[in-house]
């Protein structure tokens, strides 16, 4: 029996299958009966004529629940608009598992947001920095974050009710009333808009963003 999450993500999956938000590739590749089984409405017609087309009988595309994307930076001294994402943006351990597009038939769909933040010296490279927490400054707090996916906004939250969740001892999280995406293919972002600088300015400041959910996956 699947849990109520996995349903909810199943079916934002479907939503983005029936609204063409997701590559051709990805579409191609599952099978028509998952998406008439999690599917809120009608499927269009022209995009039920290219389900399965490319995996023959059953699917290939799998939804792998307990995954997530993250992502960590540098904020300097905040008190800016800094873009998390860059274009030479790949994979690197300690500082993200995600590409400046995600690749072909990997779409991220997050229904949980963890935010951790620490400091350093300045010039410490992301990876090498080791005292996260999720206990953001005031400073931080104050701001709001914007998640962007094909340059269409996705989610915008305050961190200050984001940190306030995650430090819930019980859920330690913060749970998105629906759940959100990152298409495959397409380019994305997250915002960190912060009014105010940190008091702090002999040490440079870093944030890391945590998008928990599933990543698809196609073979």
């Amino acid at each position: 029996m699947k849990s109520t999450r996995f349903l909810i993500l199943a079916t934002m999956f479907v939503t983005l299958i029936a609204t063409n938000k997701v590559s051709t590739d990805l579409i191609q590749k599952t099978d028509p009966s998952l998406v008439s089984r999690y599917a809120e409405g009608p499927i269009p017609p022209e995009v039920q004529s290219i389900l399965g087309i490319a995996g023959g009988p059953g699917s290939y595309t799998k939804l792998n629940v307990g995954t997530g994307g993250f992502i960590a930076a540098d904020l300097k001294g905040g008190g800016a608009y800094v873009k998390l994402n860059s274009t030479d943006l790949k994979p690197k351990e300690g500082v993200t598992n995600l590409s400046y597009r995600l690749e072909p038939g990997r779409a991220l769909i997050f229904d949980r947001l963890v935010i951790e933040y620490a400091t350093a010296d300045p010039g410490t490279a992301v990876e090498d920095v080791t005292n996260w927490t999720k206990s953001l400054p005031a400073e931080l707090a104050v701001g709001s974050i914007e998640i962007q996916s094909n340059n269409e906004k996705v989610y915008e939250g305050s961190l200050d009710v984001i940190n306030n969740d995650q430090n819930n001892g019980s859920k330690p999280f913060h749970q998105l009333f629906d759940p959100r995406y990152i298409a495959d293919a397409k380019q994305w972002d997250i915002i960190i808009k912060q009014p105010k600088a940190f008091s702090d300015a002999t040490v440079a400041h870093y944030i890391k963003v945590h998008m928990d959910g599933l990543m698809t996956s196609i073979s």
